[in-house]
């Protein structure tokens, strides 16, 4: 699927010097798109799933989302039934941080003062 020249200028401002790189203290496991090798570690997960959403073009996140919601659906029912090799932080920590675009109106928020 081939991207317009908005959303190719979208995807090209926010690739910048500053960018971070998360990563497992206890592992060492970089985030990537190469899935960690370790089960059940939150922080290696955390990693691995930021940096899959941070590097989706920004018009597509919505739909990365859709199917992230679909696997972690997927992968509860699979721990209901026993066929999932990881054990499930029972006090998880949720946080939600909105990023500068605004997925309604297309425009990043600072343009749209």
């Amino acid at each position: 699927m081939p991207f317009t020249q908005p959303q190719i200028d979208k995807i090209l401002a926010e690739n910048d010097s500053e960018r971070v790189q998360l990563l497992c203290p206890k592992h060492n496991y970089v985030g990537s798109k190469l899935p960690p090798s370790t089960h059940g570690c939150k922080f290696c997960w955390q990693a691995y799933y930021t940096f899959d959403l941070a590097s989706t073009p920004p018009h597509m996140r919505q739909s990365r989302l859709d199917e992230l919601e679909h696997v972690i659906r997927s992968v509860v029912g699979m721990v209901e039934t026993g066929k999932f090799d990881f054990v499930p932080d029972s006090r998880p920590e949720v946080k939600f941080t909105q990023d500068g675009f605004n997925d309604e109106t297309g425009k990043y928020r600072e343009d749209e003062k």
